[in-house]
């Protein structure tokens, strides 16, 4: 029974005319007076909190704190104890059953008679024939942990300052769930709740966060949560039951392909046709719109600006003949379209590769394809676990690489095997372009079922 109440959280009512929020009493919970010598029977209280402050009333029963369960919030009664202490104990607890009735009484007459909030604890005092021993102010409980975080020696200021972020972001979630800022707050569904507010929270006040970021959070609240009960001397809160947000490894291939900007053949041809005014901006899309159709490495366009290449023709068909600088294979790329014919007599023009290196490359990339305004907002997973952590616009996320899963993508639906596709884009294996090539297939899969479904 006492159960149901301890840790219960109630919506907030909000008073007219002011907008102020105020509580209902919402959890009570027994406390000893003292708990050094344990086998000396000390008073139990009843502790509640209410706007603020901290009220304590003596249930007039005592306990040895050596026979107190914390957990269960009763006095401890087994054949392991004499007959008097089982019987003292009964006592106890029969009292502590009562007080715990006598408190929902009191919340509900309140909750039906808001007017009468204030008089809350001289109607749960009268029930229980006793006077409020006393009232004391709290702080927030996160006020506490930030304290707790500041005084901790033991850690250097950037964990700290780590801590203090988790810190804020759990302050928010309390303040929005209407939650009591307080440590008998802090349950195992209520942990639950959070990790999923974590997993829900893309962007902040501007601030973007990524998974790995709201893992550590949840990690550093937990030690502050230890912190807490170090220097109770005592559990206040179940640490070990709050499990922290999980790291993950593996990713499938929809969440490997979600950072990548794919163009398609029509796309590209029309972005041939844009004059970009920044001539930096201009040479960095035609450099890109180059890769999309021969599917190279940054390091090997390098190479192909510099001449580091063989023309090779079989069929009728041009091939770009190259050591790949990074995988040392043989490589040979057609020039299919006319497109890919034009770019290619265009980077024989360049005397040098045009950009001090690849992080410059994709610097101008990104504000060329903003330039062009390539605006709409796309789901962004991270690496390490695939989880989507924010949205960004399609402008951010292009970089040089996605060049060659277009060309993947493309050759894919001209109906180019992964064995031979590996010989055109330099690759040592075929990992990659299987990994795209399942999702397109599942992809195409998903289309002819719909089609399927339209038609019947």
């Amino acid at each position: 029974m006492l159960k149901d109440f301890l840790n219960k959280q109630t919506e907030a009512e909000t008073e007219k005319g002011n907008g102020k929020q105020t509580f209902l009493p919402t959890s009570l919970r027994f406390n000893l007076r003292q708990k050094t010598d344990k086998d000396k029977p000390t008073i139990i209280y009843a502790v509640v909190y209410y706007g603020g402050e901290k009220h304590v009333i003596n249930t007039n029963v005592k306990v040895k704190p050596a026979q107190w369960n914390i957990k269960k919030q009763l006095a401890v009664v087994s054949n392991e104890l004499t007959e008097l202490d089982n019987r003292n104990n009964r006592i106890a607890n029969d009292r502590l059953m009562f007080v715990t009735s006598k408190f929902k009484e009191t919340l509900n007459e309140v909750s039906n008679a808001p007017d009468r909030l204030s008089e809350f604890f001289d109607i749960f005092g009268a029930k229980l024939n006793v006077k409020q021993a006393k009232t004391k102010k709290i702080i927030d409980f996160t006020t506490e942990l930030e304290n707790l975080n500041i005084e901790d020696t033991s850690v250097t200021e950037s964990s700290k300052k780590l801590r203090l972020s988790a810190l804020q972001i759990f302050g928010d979630y309390l303040k929005e769930n209407n939650i009591e800022n307080r440590a008998s707050s802090i349950t195992y569904k209520l942990w639950e709740n959070y990790k999923q507010y974590l997993l829900d929270l893309k962007i902040s006040n501007g601030k973007h966060y990524v998974f790995q970021t709201l893992v550590e959070y949840t990690t550093k609240l937990k030690t502050l949560f230890r912190l807490y009960n170090d220097s109770k001397q005592t559990i206040v809160i179940s640490v070990d039951s709050l499990k922290p947000l999980k790291k993950h490894t593996t990713l499938n291939d929809e969440q490997k392909q979600s950072k990548h900007l794919i163009l398609t053949e029509n796309e590209i041809e029309h972005l041939y046709k844009e004059k970009l005014s920044d001539s930096k901006q201009q040479t960095a899309k035609d450099l890109y719109l180059f890769q999309c159709l021969v599917g190279c490495r940054v390091s090997d366009l390098q190479k192909i600006v510099l001449g580091n290449y063989e023309l090779k023709e079989f069929g009728g068909i041009t091939y770009i003949n190259y050591q790949s600088q990074k995988t040392n294979t043989d490589t040979y790329t057609p020039l299919l379209a006319q497109t890919a014919q034009d770019l290619f007599n265009w980077v024989n023009t360049l005397i040098n590769f045009p950009f001090n290196d690849a992080s410059e490359y994709d610097k101008q990339l990104k504000k060329a394809f903003k330039s062009l305004n390539y605006t709409e907002l796309v789901p962004v997973t991270d690496d390490r676990n695939g989880i989507v952590t924010t949205y960004k616009p399609q402008y951010e996320i292009v970089s040089s690489h996605d060049a060659r899963h277009t060309f993947v993508t493309n050759m894919y639906y001209a109906g180019v095997p992964a064995e031979k596709l590996k010989y055109m884009t330099g690759h040592s294996s075929t990992k990659m372009i299987d990994e795209v090539y399942r999702k397109l297939d599942m992809e195409k899969e998903l289309q002819q079922i719909t089609q399927t479904i339209k038609r019947a």
